[in-house]
């Protein structure tokens, strides 16, 4: 399953009379739509003094996030996106979750993995609720799925990654 090859954390569950005007950015759900970061959809911010209260929730540039609800019947929520370079410092929130490669060569191929139609039939089957589909941290990791060699794994997610480079330019 995928804790083999990575793990995972769970955001915080900051509260909304925390935010301010301005300061560090609370990564929510709504910035990880479509498989795509986007700070500016909708930003709500925190103290800049919560990057040191908490630690364990800050994002970087490079980090995997994963958006954990949704609604029921819909392919609206398990988008996987890695935080653009760039990208300052933000805060982890609750219903999002920051995965996390055991060896960082492999995150490419984490990545492919974790978008692939086999990986997300798995992960759309375990939505629970009647109108918001949520999932919990041992669903996302429990998923059973073909784990290659480490050297394989590299070589699947830059070739991968090469191909989506390609195709993107053109």
């Amino acid at each position: 399953d995928i804790s083999e090859i990575a793990g995972i954390l769970s955001g915080y569950a900051f509260s909304s009379s925390d935010f301010v005007d301005s300061g560090v950015l609370c990564i929510r759900m709504g910035n990880l739509y479509g498989n795509t970061f986007d700070k500016l959809r909708s930003p709500v911010f925190l103290p800049e003094e919560f990057i040191t209260q908490h630690p364990k929730f800050v994002i970087n540039s490079g980090d995997l996030l994963l958006s954990m609800t949704g609604t029921a019947g819909k392919r609206d929520y398990g988008f996987l996106v890695e935080v653009p370079n760039g990208f300052e410092q933000g805060l982890l929130n609750q219903l999002v979750s920051k995965i996390v490669p055991n060896n960082p060569t492999a995150k490419s191929f984490i990545c492919e993995l974790m978008r692939s139609e086999f990986y997300l039939e798995e992960l759309f089957s375990f939505g629970s609720g009647t109108k918001q589909a949520n999932l919990s941290a041992s669903q996302i990791m429990g998923i059973v799925v073909p784990i290659p060699p480490l050297d394989e794994q590299v070589r699947i997610g830059e070739l991968i990654s090469s191909i989506g480079k390609s195709i993107h330019r053109n």
